[in-house]
């Protein structure tokens, strides 16, 4: 099985608080939180997105 990658328009607004996407036809938006006792960068799923977890040091 191949990939297929397709060249669409992939518009991302940057805000004060986090960045705006659209997926799939809905809003979501990323965070970055930094997270004490975090190892390594991670995703979690938020109400409105996602949050982008970040070691604290």
């Amino acid at each position: 099985m191949g990939l297929s990658l397709r060249n669409v328009p992939f518009p991302v607004k940057v805000c004060p608080l986090a960045v705006q996407l659209h997926m799939r036809g809905k809003p979501k938006s990323v965070s970055v939180e930094s997270k004490p006792g975090q190892n390594n960068a991670d995703f979690k799923k938020s109400r409105d997105g996602f949050i982008l977890l970040v070691p604290a040091n």
